[in-house]
């Protein structure tokens, strides 16, 4: 399934689906002050429901499957 939108790993806010740049501009910002990819956010980029995400992995597995 493609994905036409996406969620702010961080504040949940609707972005453009993009693996590789899970954040909207604000959190984005405030996230690359330090960049640990491992850092642990609360939402899934894909379907914004409550997940323990990363810049490393955004997506919840359910997500990442399809």
């Amino acid at each position: 399934k493609k994905f036409s939108k996406g969620y702010c790993i961080r504040c949940n806010e609707v972005i453009k689906h993009d693996v590789n740049r899970p954040y909207c501009l604000d959190c984005y910002r405030t996230w690359d002050r330090f960049g640990n990819p491992d850092y642990l956010e609360k939402y899934c980029h894909s379907c914004g429901k409550k997940f323990e995400a990363s810049m490393a992995k955004p997506q919840c597995y359910s997500c990442w499957k399809k």
